[in-house]
């Protein structure tokens, strides 16, 4: 299964920090990393902020766009990979 939605802390000008839980199911699989990707609203294909997978449960996003629209107009999905 996918992660919940993400949380985020630490917000500043031009950076946050992305937070998330496991999924409850795992598929009988132990996830090792997740991939973070996001998607403008409007816009047809989903984004990653980093072409590296993540091991952790957190990630600092630096922001390569407009802080407030990132933060307003966007979903976002959290793939793990096992």
């Amino acid at each position: 299964g996918k992660p919940d939605p993400p949380t985020y802390t630490d917000l500043k000008a031009m950076s946050l920090v992305l937070h998330w839980k496991p999924p409850e199911d795992d598929g009988g699989s132990e996830i090792f990393n997740y991939i973070i990707e996001y998607r403008i609203e409007g816009s047809l294909g989903w984004m990653k902020p980093t072409k590296d997978t993540i091991a952790d449960l957190h990630y600092k996003v630096q922001l390569f766009l407009n802080l407030l629209r990132f933060l307003l107009s966007f979903s976002q999905k959290i793939s793990s990979i096992t």
